[in-house]
């Protein structure tokens, strides 16, 4: 019988050893990716990020070649100044209305 005990116990100890290097792999394979992932997140490479920004330009060219335009140059809105008498919905519809406005990209060069 205490033969029949230390078998017993060898085999589960077995098992657990092999259960638990199991788990251990797959913890270590599972934080290898995670790490990799990251690292591929943080990296930046200069030959894509160059490449980005060229195709940006281009992008920004056939546009331009495209509607016989050129570039419209970014202007800050002037603030306009608030008036006492406006009420809420007043001032409500407005907001509305500039939030609603398309911006154009492109300005047709008349000449």
């Amino acid at each position: 019988m205490d033969t029949q005990k230390k078998l017993n116990s060898m085999v589960l100890e077995a098992m657990m050893r092999k259960t638990k290097g199991k788990q251990v792999d797959d913890l270590c394979a599972k934080e290898k990716a995670r790490r990799i992932r990251e690292e591929e997140l943080t990296v930046k490479n200069p030959a894509y990020e160059q490449a980005k920004d060229s195709w940006v330009q281009i992008l920004e060219e056939m546009l331009i070649k495209k509607f016989h335009g050129r570039k419209k140059v970014a202007w800050d809105m002037p603030v306009p100044e608030q008036n006492l008498d406006e009420s809420d919905q007043d001032r409500k519809n407005r907001n509305k209305r500039t939030r609603s406005r398309r911006q154009s990209m492109v300005v047709v060069d008349e000449t």
